[in-house]
């Protein structure tokens, strides 16, 4: 069943996909950075169609140390799973930002 079928079956549930194509290294470094200046900041794309639940979802992300990049509704998280344009990748949010324009057809 692929994410749309299951999520139509639950029409109350407010879905964020986010976090999922970014490796675990990435946030270790976040994590052995907290006493010393950052020379990177990772930017965590996240998509989902409630706005409201987008934005919880932004707020955790500042609070842990990334930058939140909302790529739009939860039908284009596609390019965050296995094999996606975006899995297993650790970016800043001006390669972000190009990647996604490089998706798009815009880059």
């Amino acid at each position: 069943m692929s994410e749309g079928e299951w999520i139509s079956l639950l029409p109350s549930l407010r879905v964020v996909s986010a976090f999922v194509s970014v490796p675990v290294e990435a946030f270790m470094v976040i994590v052995d950075q907290t006493s010393t200046p950052r020379l990177f900041e990772l930017a965590v794309p996240m998509a989902g169609d409630d706005v409201s639940a987008k934005e919880r979802v932004a707020e955790f992300m500042r609070q842990v140390g990334v930058k939140p990049f909302s790529l739009g509704p939860l039908t284009v998280s596609y390019v965050m799973d296995p094999g996606g344009s975006l899995w297993d990748k650790a970016l800043d949010l001006a390669e972000l930002v190009e990647c996604v324009g490089w998706l798009s057809g815009d880059g």
